[in-house]
């Protein structure tokens, strides 16, 4: 089976969606019981930034490349049409900011 340039790139997307819930569940997530305790924190803060932040920043620039590079394709080849798999990927990490943030009640 042969994945296409878009797949590859949808499935390096959930690879790195789910590294981003796993580094970040063994890193910042406080335990659930702890989560209504005034002051009780797992430094999410000073742990998000130079951790999660890393993971935005690349898939972001990534995925904003690759969407790029299908815009032009699209345009220079007017018979094509976007993607539904293309339009997924901001899909993947709305999930994941989605679990992410439930996992903090928020």
């Amino acid at each position: 089976m042969k994945l296409s340039l878009t797949g590859w790139l949808i499935l390096l997307n959930v690879v790195g969606a789910i590294a981003y819930l796993v580094v970040g569940s063994r890193l910042w997530w406080i335990e659930p019981e702890l989560a209504d305790v005034p002051g009780a924190s797992g430094g999410a803060a000073f742990i998000w930034f130079p951790v999660s932040m890393y993971f935005a920043c690349a898939f972001g620039i990534a995925n904003f490349a690759a969407l790029l590079c299908h815009f032009l394709a699209l345009y220079r080849r007017r018979g094509q049409k976007l993607s539904i798999y293309t339009l997924s990927i901001p899909v993947i990490w709305m999930l994941t900011i989605w679990i992410d943030y439930r996992h903090h009640g928020i």
